[in-house]
């Protein structure tokens, strides 16, 4: 027998706690006083079983957990296999078609972060009708000549609502395609909310467009700083706010919350203020999430773990700030742990554990 090539040991020194965690296999295996890791160290490139050292019931837990294999097992090339088998299950059912439309690079900001702020060269302002046209027919052959039975459309920028009628036109004629072959359609739109009036978003309803992004990058204060908007520098925040607030409640509209170090501390703020704003949880429509969001200043990153340690902070923050506002028991979210209880401070320990070694937890807050 041999060590697998996929273990991985995981210490925190907090709870004085430790584990392999086999990435082969996915599979975990606590390893108190290093007991396992040492008896493999000892054993070099032979691992056999050895009782004075560790049962027969111990050694076979490491074999059916993957920590330890035969030596005649290549997990390199297993592990290729497998996904070659995956590629061509994909390639063989082939069956959905998912597209990223463009209409424009444009953009009504002027974020530092965001390489859309920066000069686009004439002719690539706007999507050109011949190049609508070829999205259109490559959606129409790929139906006919390759099966497909399901169609997604995001829209993406620039801001994309620059240019509605591209939006609108494309979708329509989608649309009609889809109808036409029985085909399942879905689209969904990322836009900075500046032009998320309440009669665009009825009119992107009306053409299938059924999910919203919209980013904030803090409360008023940092926001109108950061995602700049040359035009009104002063009401950029409130005009998006007073748009989340009056959107047609048909359209899902998750708002990004992006956060570095120069705004994390601000972001309870901003969570306060769709509160009083009456946005969330208010409306039923609406849900927020934290993004990391990466600067070429290399100092106002957030690492994996800060992020992790942070978005936890603000899980918690959301769900006292959700159950002060639902009173009632039925209305109350109930918060996952991993270690089985409700503590805070253990919830805490765990990120940090796990954000250690490069895992985390995303958490999605809506209105039930």
């Amino acid at each position: 027998m041999k060590e697998s090539n996929y273990n991985f040991y995981i210490t925190d020194s907090e709870d004085n706690l430790r584990l392999i965690y086999n990435a082969f296999k996915n599979t975990l295996v606590r390893d108190d006083d290093c007991n396992i890791q040492n008896y493999i160290s000892q054993c070099k490139r032979d691992v056999q079983y050895h009782p004075d050292t560790i049962s027969e019931k111990n050694f076979n837990s490491l074999v059916s957990s993957g920590i330890i294999v035969s030596n005649d097992m290549d997990e390199k090339q297993i592990a290729i296999d497998i996904n070659k088998k995956r590629l061509e299950k994909l390639h063989q059912k082939n069956d959905s078609l998912s597209l990223v439309i463009t209409p424009t690079l444009q953009c009504n900001f002027k974020c530092s972060y965001c390489f859309e702020s920066t000069a686009i060269r004439k002719g690539e302002e706007v999507l050109s009708m011949k190049v609508q046209d070829d999205i259109i027919d490559f959606i129409s052959k790929s139906i006919t000549q390759n099966h497909i039975k399901e169609v997604d459309i995001k829209w993406y920028g620039g801001e994309p609502l620059l240019h509605q009628q591209i939006i609108f036109s494309m979708q329509q004629k989608i649309i009609n395609l889809c109808k036409l072959f029985n085909v399942k359609f879905s689209s969904d739109i990322v836009t900075n909310g500046l032009l998320l009036t309440p009669e665009t978003s009825k009119s992107l309803y009306e053409y299938g467009i059924k999910k919203a992004q919209v980013t904030i990058d803090g409360p008023e204060i940092i926001h109108n700083k950061r995602r700049f908007y040359p035009a009104d520098p002063i009401n950029n925040y409130k005009i998006i706010l007073d748009n989340l607030l009056k959107a047609n409640e048909n359209i899902h509209i998750n708002v990004r919350i992006n956060i570095d170090q120069t705004n994390k501390d601000l972001i309870f703020s901003l969570i306060d203020d769709l509160i009083k704003r009456k946005i969330w949880p208010y409306k039923k429509n609406v849900s927020i999430y934290m993004a990391k969001v990466f600067s070429d200043n290399r100092n106002i990153n957030l690492s994996k773990e800060e992020f992790a340690i942070f978005e936890d902070q603000a899980r918690l923050y959301l769900t006292k700030r959700y159950n002060e506002i639902a009173k009632s028991e039925k209305a109350k979210l109930r918060v996952p742990d991993l270690r089985g209880n409700q503590d805070d401070t253990n919830l805490n320990r765990q990120v940090k554990l796990v954000a250690g070694n490069t895992v985390s937890v995303s958490f999605r807050w809506e209105h039930k």
